[in-house]
């Protein structure tokens, strides 16, 4: 029974889903480890591609890439945008999305991942299929579940 009552618990259920995702989220084998590139190296690149990186928007980018759960995904989205960036069409931002507690940006990061999907295959494809299995079943609204019902079956269809 108490299990039970653990899973209708909002925390315990964010918790709980938090630690199974850190559970099997792959990690990099410790033997092999890769030499950390210099700093001046990395603003060679950045300026070769175009602007140079805003180190306040690559904090608040990081501070989203690992917040675990739908409060702190909800906080560090508005810290984002209070700065005035939007969040990048980018596979993990928008993974991190998908834990976002208004269903409309959910929705606007399934559209964007749909479209994505057409020029590159799904980065971390069992954790998207856990949120999406998870958006189907615990959403409130019907298109919310509709859309990641439709975008987990597209998948499938690109794998068969």
């Amino acid at each position: 029974m108490r299990v039970r009552a653990n899973l209708i618990d909002p925390v315990a259920r964010e918790r709980h889903l938090a630690a199974l995702e850190a559970l099997f989220t792959p990690k990099a084998p410790a033997s092999v480890s890769a030499p950390a590139p210099s700093t001046r190296s990395l603003a060679k690149i950045v300026s070769a591609a175009g602007a140079p990186a805003d180190p306040a928007r690559e904090k608040l980018l990081a501070a989203l890439l690992a917040a675990e759960g739908a409060e702190p995904v909800r906080r560090a989205v508005s810290a984002l945008e209070l700065a005035g960036h939007a969040v990048p069409r980018r596979q993990d931002a928008l993974l991190r999305l998908l834990q976002h507690p208004d269903e409309r940006r959910v929705r606007r990061a399934i559209d964007a991942l749909a479209a994505l999907f057409d020029a590159e295959p799904p980065a971390r494809r069992p954790v998207l299929e856990a949120r999406l299995r998870r958006l189907e079943e615990l959403a409130d609204d019907l298109e919310t579940r509709e859309a990641a019902t439709a975008l987990r079956r597209r998948m499938h269809r690109a794998v068969a």
